[in-house]
């Protein structure tokens, strides 16, 4: 019998700074057919939104078996304006984020640590991707806490629409995530 633990996930090679770099597609765990199956608009992640609006935050609930992603779609950023979201408990000891957005401009997104029993940053924003004048971005960046929030920070002068935006969490390796 398979197990997710055994079996390799699926990957992709893109060309980043002229190297070949290998990039783990978004996938679940099919226990029926016992393999990893990329997701993609036919076969969604199985995520429970919390809300949409800014008030209400990104969603935070996932539910996976040894990585974790969650998929933003549709949601407004107003111009100089940061979008956070609630505090999301991560297991793995990296993170990746990678962002889509509508309009050329400058967004960055960071990582804000939480103390694991409140909800209290416990220090400064750590950044992720700096996007200079541009429509997409990606890269990762190891965990200080388990606790997190994800600050997009919009700052130009226009409105901008998040086509996608997905998180995806490394569990430890034998020297800890490095």
């Amino acid at each position: 019998m398979a197990s997710p633990e055994d079996t390799p996930m699926k990957k992709q090679w893109l060309e980043v700074d002229g190297r070949m770099t290998p990039v783990i597609l978004p996938q679940i765990w099919n226990h029926d057919k016992e393999e990893w199956e990329v997701t993609s608009e036919q076969n969604p992640l199985p995520t429970q939104v919390t809300g949409s609006n800014m008030e209400d935050g990104l969603p935070t609930f996932l539910r996976t078996s040894n990585s974790g992603f969650a998929i933003l779609e549709g949601e407004i950023v107003p111009a100089n304006s940061d979008l956070v979201s609630d505090a999301i408990k991560f297991k793995g000891t990296r993170v990746s984020i990678g962002i889509r957005y509508d309009k050329r401009t400058n967004v960055k997104i960071n990582i804000a640590p939480y103390a694991t029993d409140v909800n209290l940053a416990i220090s400064s924003q750590i950044n992720v991707v700096d996007i200079p004048n541009g429509t997409r971005g990606i890269n990762d960046v190891k965990l200080l806490s388990n606790n997190n929030a994800i600050v997009i920070k919009n700052e130009s002068d226009i409105d901008i629409i998040i086509t996608r935006l997905s998180v995806t969490e490394f569990m430890a390796s034998g020297n800890g995530g490095d």
